[in-house]
């Protein structure tokens, strides 16, 4: 087999637990449906190559399968897991801080991970470490910072087709256009910013990042996300934008922020499909 061979061959089930330190970092969806405590379909195999599962551990990231249903076809969402786990974090303490204030909130009653064709959810390789450069940045510079390392360190400066190339460029095209349009109305500029299609493919959503600390937890037996948050492609109804993290013993934080702050706890966090950039 030839060395473009092997860097584009899929990478098979066993290859991916054997890469991913004994299956740690490979959160398949056996080891998830186990921490969820539910049951769940029977997935399809991963189309990652073995090249873009090696880089990906090698940046910190984890191979998961993030379920959108459970077998009986039921939604997974936080107010779901939030009732499974009765509250209480897979380590000790609480999963979620008060949610009183967002008990009603589509992005906790309804939202689910990001599905392939088969709707059952979607293989994404996670990003434990926020991408380096957007932390202390406000909501638009980190789209610009993130889309500039999606395209010059995950595709080594080569994303695989049209579509993807215009989708990474896009956030530095309108940069100006977005500052300007957040400086004068906040409010419509987090909508806009939310559905650029960088974000709403690349960003971790909130049920991504609650799955994510759940099974960390119970299989891996450490926090992620525990004094840092992740700044997502979701909205609450007063239009401010959705972060998740502080994960910590009291609880994981939502909280609704506008595009113009920032914080140093609060960066991008990568949620990239097996199936971003490949033709159909």
């Amino acid at each position: 087999m030839t060395t473009t061979e092997t860097k584009s061959q899929t990478a098979s089930f066993e290859f991916c637990e054997s890469a991913g330190r004994r299956g740690t970092n490979f959160l398949h969806h056996k080891l998830v449906a186990e921490a969820l405590k539910l049951s769940l379909p029977e997935p399809p195999a991963p189309r990652f190559t073995e090249a873009e599962v090696r880089a990906g551990f090698a940046r910190g990231e984890q191979l998961f399968w993030l379920p959108s249903k459970d077998a009986e076809g039921t939604p997974i969402t936080m107010q779901g897991l939030y009732g499974v786990f009765d509250n209480k974090a897979p380590l000790g303490g609480n999963l979620l801080r008060s949610t009183d204030w967002y008990e009603h909130e589509p992005v906790f009653t309804e939202d689910t991970s990001r599905v392939d064709e088969t709707e059952f959810g979607s293989w994404r390789l996670i990003g434990a470490p926020a991408i380096p450069g957007t932390k202390g940045e406000n909501y638009l510079r980190q789209t610009v910072i993130a889309a500039a390392y999606v395209r010059d360190t995950v595709y080594k400066g080569e994303p695989p087709s049209e579509s993807l190339r215009a989708m990474l460029a896009e956030p530095a095209e309108r940069e100006e256009e977005l500052a300007a349009l957040v400086d004068r109305d906040w409010k419509k500029g987090a909508e806009i910013l939310a559905g650029l299609a960088f974000n709403k493919e690349f960003r971790m959503t909130p049920i991504e990042a609650l799955i994510s600390v759940i099974v960390n937890q119970h299989v891996n037996k450490i926090h992620v996300l525990t004094g840092e948050s992740a700044w997502t492609p979701c909205r609450f109804r007063n239009g401010n934008l959705v972060l998740f993290g502080n994960a910590g013993e009291n609880g994981a934080d939502l909280d609704d922020w506008p595009p113009r702050r920032s914080y140093d706890h609060l960066g991008f966090f990568l949620s990239c499909s097996d199936s971003v950039g490949r033709e159909s």
